[in-house]
């Protein structure tokens, strides 16, 4: 398995054609946090691909081996929090929020497993926070038959075929609405205690 490690955040997007996003940092009531916490510290490599979360942010590792001489080269790319890569904590979740081409945020949710594991969960299904009265639906954007609809719904009633492509929130949900979030199905990353990382939707079944 090859990871393409560009951000934290970009892990869980990359080769997905649909997005949900806010126009606002979450949750309500979330503490902002100018470093990442000790207990989220560790490195994890998978084969030659390798990941640092510090302090500051964290560090792409990559593991090359020059062919000429046969010495081995480590590579290491940082990305530091910032005004675009910011975490905010709710309880025992964390929230990191990143800015890509647009200026609004996505984001992904970060737990400590009891067995010291660390999970990334993302969703870019937008009813999950629909129902949440902190938030307001500012626009979806669908595909029909190739032509792309702005609508202030959801659920558009169309005869043609529909394929949702985007949403944006306003307002701040609850923290019980961000649980919703972390759900097997919304898993996208594995930091192991040992030392090890992996995607589950990356994974074959033997």
């Amino acid at each position: 398995m090859k990871l393409i490690l560009v951000s934290l955040l970009t892990l869980i997007l990359l080769g997905s054609c649909v997005h949900v996003y806010f126009t606002e940092l979450q949750p309500k009531g979330g503490k902002y946090l100018t470093e990442i916490p000790k207990e989220l510290h560790g490195t994890w490599m998978d084969g030659h691909d390798g990941v640092k979360i510090h302090a500051g942010g964290f560090s792409e590792i990559k593991i090359k081996t020059v062919t000429m001489n046969g010495n081995v080269d480590t590579v290491y790319t940082a990305y530091s929090l910032c005004d675009t890569f910011q975490l905010y904590k709710s309880k025992e979740l964390y929230v990191f929020h990143y800015q890509d081409k647009s200026d609004y945020w996505e984001i992904a949710v970060l737990t400590i497993e009891k067995n010291g594991d660390l999970y990334l969960y993302s969703t870019v299904e937008p009813k999950t926070f629909a129902d949440d009265k902190g938030l307001k639906l500012e626009e979806a954007k669908f595909t029909i038959d190739d032509s792309a609809v702005t609508e202030k719904t959801l659920n558009p009633e169309y005869d043609e075929s529909i394929s949702f492509q985007s949403a944006i929130f306003s307002g701040q949900m609850k923290t019980k609405t961000l649980r919703k979030v972390v759900t097997p199905k919304n898993l996208n990353l594995v930091f192991k205690k040992d030392g090890t990382f992996f995607s589950p939707r990356n994974t074959v079944p033997d």
